[in-house]
């Protein structure tokens, strides 16, 4: 294929620079790894997570080569189907081998349950342990891994100063949590947390970062109206003008 840009190019195209950058960089959503699900409990349109044995795989030829698996569990059977697929995904799907396999389930052609493109790993060794948190998914790039980026991303909440401009008493009545906090969960949800609030960006620490954008534009909004204040004739009223004190929250 063609070669790759440079690294720091194909960040910056994502805005990616300077360490906020990193830190402010917030997970496009999160993937539920805590839990095995048994095939038989498996529901349309829901993202659910696996363990089973392969049972059979092949190629179909179509209007393109697919790679087709067959996974099953104590409770039952489910599909994979790859349209786009590497030889070490064709080699991790051989039979007999013990898979987790995580991706959002419909129903196949052929009446099973089916996972198009889910993410495969082996259970071998120390990779059998479940995840204790959600797992953030960021934006990227072509060539930046998510392992990459989750590395780069806890890095750069370490080189920053988390300072929180925002006084206590603003946000006290809201019940909302310190910046340095809210950025830590959003990046790193404490076990146990709740996939649908992080899911829907209903958390305090995601309300405590919409608090802050919204902010953020009213302030810009007081700045633009205290430079572009409209001056009436005469002359002398430019003055009482320039000293007009605006609301940081204008009702209108």
């Amino acid at each position: 294929g063609e070669k790759l840009a440079p690294l720091a190019e194909r960040l910056a195209r994502l805005g990616l620079v300077r360490d906020w950058d990193f830190v402010l960089h917030l997970p496009l959503r999160y993937e539920d790894e805590t839990r095995i699900t048994p095939i038989s409990e498996l529901r349309y349109g829901q993202t659910c997570q696996v363990e089973a044995t392969v049972v059979s795989s092949h190629l179909r030829q179509g209007a393109s080569m697919q790679l087709i698996a067959q996974v099953a569990d104590s409770s039952g059977t489910l599909q994979l189907r790859f349209i786009h697929f590497y030889p070490s995904q064709r080699k991790l799907l051989g039979p007999g081998q013990l898979v987790r396999c995580y991706g959002l389930v419909r129903q196949s052609f052929n009446g099973l349950p089916e996972m198009v493109h889910p993410k495969v790993k082996a259970c071998t060794g120390t990779s059998t342990e479940l995840s204790k948190t959600l797992t953030p998914v960021y934006p990227a790039g072509e060539g930046i891994t998510q392992t990459w980026l989750r590395k780069r991303i806890d890095r750069a909440i370490l080189d920053v100063d988390l300072v929180d401009l925002v006084p206590p008493s603003f946000l006290e009545p809201f019940a909302l949590p310190s910046l340095a906090q809210s950025i830590r969960e959003l990046h790193h949800p404490a076990p146990g947390a709740d996939f649908d609030a992080y899911a829907e960006r209903r958390t305090p620490a995601w309300r405590r970062l919409k608090f802050d954008e919204l902010l953020a534009q009213q302030i810009a909004l007081r700045h633009g109206r205290s430079i572009r204040a409209p001056c009436r004739w005469p002359a002398p009223r430019r003055a009482d003008c320039a000293k007009s004190s605006l609301p940081l929250f204008p009702s209108s």
